[in-house]
């Protein structure tokens, strides 16, 4: 078994299709990783004017100018007007490098969105203001900067944040990533039964055999991607570990970047094996490539087309190959609300894992490729 796994490891190392995603993965992070420096990915002054903008669309709204306590203008016109205001004391903060003012007029915005939601006549700009999970995201990310004995400052991402949001935005294509590659996974085998007759081992063996090889090729890639993120930091700053980031898990938590980045690898793995899984019955089931990438696909977007599915159907794996949008808590928001969270999300996929391995070894379990 041993032997296999290091003929097959070496086999898919150096083959064409590995050798091509490792360079576009390597290309891909070192362009992500120097374009995000050159455009200082999170600074807060370019973040926070693009916020104010919402604001200011929402005043448009309004055919009143007297935001003051006892003028003609509605609770709604006057707490958006005080966002505003708390938008413009923030741009100064930072300004004059005042973090713990900074905070201060973070909460007050936080507050200020929490007391218009309940408004009347909300709807009239509830589509162009921050949603219920985002502001109280915001809330406890500052509450919890707002507590530490020195507020960090606030700058463009260091290293460490940058990694966060570079797992973010990977995974949310990451699933999709390793279904493409290993959609041929058995594909030769089926069409040339002679390659693997001269192993002395069950069938059912050597496709597990395949798909940990397979699967530690996609941990090449994961790996590949952390590297050649690196150079941001050396044209930056490393940044502490101790950074934080809030997230939607069922409820509002706190990860530091160690804390977060291992949850994210973590379910990258279990996407990754539930990706190749699928793509062995699939190539068991279908016998081609492209209808495996086009049925993985179509799993994918049938939550897409159809939001409501996710509350008549929350057990369906595939609303949580998107890991990141869950950390987010856009499940939160649309017309059809669904509590989804990612620790759900990897309980269902690591069942739904057991089921897709179990079903290969009733598909294989005669041990002999001709009987498949």
């Amino acid at each position: 078994m041993f032997r296999m796994l290091k003929t097959l490891f070496i086999v898919e190392r150096t083959d064409k299709k590995t050798l091509f995603a490792l360079l576009a993965i390597a290309i891909f992070s070192l362009a992500i990783s120097i374009y995000c420096y050159q455009t200082e990915l999170g600074n807060p002054i370019e973040q926070k004017s693009n916020e104010s903008l919402s604001v200011k669309v929402a005043l448009n709204k309004f055919q009143v100018v007297d935001a003051t306590e006892n003028g003609p203008g509605s609770p709604l016109y006057k707490n958006v007007v005080q966002q505003d205001h708390a938008y413009t004391r923030q741009g100064m903060s930072l300004k004059v490098n005042r973090p713990e003012l900074y905070l201060e007029s973070a909460l007050r915005l936080t507050q200020l969105r929490k007391d218009a939601f309940t408004m009347d006549e909300y709807d009239k700009v509830a589509d162009i203001m921050p949603q219920m999970i985002e502001n109280e995201l915001d809330y406890y990310y500052y509450s919890y900067l707002s507590q530490l004995e020195a507020p960090p400052p606030f700058a463009a991402y260091t290293y460490t944040q940058f990694l966060m949001y570079l797992l973010g935005f990977v995974g949310a294509f990451w699933f999709l990533v390793v279904a493409v590659y290993s959609s041929n996974i058995m594909i030769e085998d089926f069409r040339h039964t002679t390659l693997i007759k001269g192993y002395p081992i069950a069938f059912d063996r050597y496709v597990l055999a395949k798909v940990l090889v397979t699967w530690s090729v996609t941990c090449l890639f994961l790996f590949t991607l952390l590297l050649f993120s690196l150079p941001y930091g050396f044209l930056g700053e490393w940044g502490s570990l101790s950074s934080v980031i809030a997230v939607w898990n069922g409820e509002v938590e706190i990860h530091t970047v160690l804390s977060y980045s291992g949850f994210a690898i973590g379910y990258m793995l279990v996407l990754s094996l539930v990706a190749i899984v699928s793509s062995v019955i699939l190539n068991v089931l279908v016998r081609n490539v492209y209808i495996t990438v086009f049925i993985q696909l179509g799993l994918v977007a049938l939550p897409i087309m159809f939001p409501r599915l996710a509350t008549l159907v929350p057990w369906y794996p595939y609303h949580y190959v998107n890991f990141p949008s869950l950390l987010r808590g856009e499940s939160l928001m649309g017309a059809y609300p669904a509590e989804l969270s990612a620790w759900t999300g990897l309980v269902v996929l690591t069942i739904y894992l057991v089921l897709l391995l179990a079903l290969v070894k009733w598909f294989l379990s005669s041990g002999k490729l001709q009987r498949v």
